[in-house]
């Protein structure tokens, strides 16, 4: 029975190594330009782009400094490299970040060059995101903003160019006329950030090692491991639900037949 049992345990793990050898290779339909998803940049909306990538630890760093080098490659005035990251402490735990500032009309088509490149590695894209929003209303709000205060400003100055006019109304004039150029100020400053926003594209990329050994992220021994530990932990709940539930009654049964048992010793010791 034992033997059997053995059998069946080792022809499990050795169908889960199969399986994670399919897994963890990837087949060529799998990267490339179709792989990374994509949207079409809309005007007046920013995006931020978000990839993950996994890639042999050996291979994470080339992966990064090839990314960075096709960014550069485009020109400052098209891309950027705004950060990066390299943790290669542990060679089975690698771990680096890529950030850049790209123009949104080339954002698309970076990504998916780019998951088509960590398949010439032996890596691939293993999750992505993509975000946007609308900021032309915006754009239109502090422009129609801006127009009135502006016609605010030029009444005041008109209305101060004026003889006549009181010290006490002088002075709320020249209080108002600051307050909107202090408003106006902001608008303008608002009205920078949005477009800086408009003119460069947010990428980030993650890059993580692939599973590639027996104990490796998603292997079979590791999720065999995962499950059994995961078992465990549900068993000894159980365990202690049963324990935390019937203590209480345990306790008031031992207690009665402590009782009972007194009670007895004392009747025999009265009639005695």
């Amino acid at each position: 029975m034992r033997l059997a049992v053995t059998l069946t345990a080792l022809a499990l793990v050795l169908a889960g190594c199969n399986q994670a050898d399919r897994r963890d290779t990837p087949a060529p339909n799998d990267v490339g330009e179709s792989a990374a998803p994509a949207i079409r940049s809309v005007e007046g909306r920013s995006y931020r782009y978000d990839y993950a990538f996994a890639a042999p630890g050996a291979q994470i760093a080339v992966a990064q400094e090839r990314h960075a080098q096709a960014c550069e490659a485009l020109g400052p005035d098209q891309c950027i490299v705004t950060s990066m990251t390299l943790d290669n402490d542990n060679p089975r735990n690698v771990h680096a970040t890529l950030d850049l500032a790209i123009a949104p009309a080339l954002a698309r088509g970076f990504g998916s060059k780019a998951s088509a490149a960590l398949g010439q590695l032996g890596g691939r894209l293993i999750a992505a995101r993509i975000d946007s929003e609308e900021l032309q209303s915006r754009l239109t709000r502090l422009d129609e903003a801006q127009q009135g205060q502006q016609r605010d400003l030029v009444e005041i100055d008109r209305r101060l160019a004026q003889p006549g006019i009181s010290q006490g109304e002088r002075l709320q004039l020249q209080q108002r006329a600051e307050a909107l150029r202090d408003k106006a100020s902001a608008g303008r400053a608002e009205t920078r950030s949005i477009r800086g926003q408009l003119a460069a594209t947010p990428m980030h990329f993650d890059y993580r090692p692939l599973a590639t050994g027996w104990f490796d992220g998603d292997s079979p021994l590791a999720n065999g491991y995962a499950i059994g530990r995961d078992s465990v932990n549900a068993l000894l709940a159980v365990l202690l639900l049963i324990v935390a539930g019937g203590l209480p009654w345990a306790l008031l049964a031992i207690a009665a037949l402590l009782l009972v048992r007194w009670g007895r010793k004392r009747l025999v010791t009265a009639l005695g």
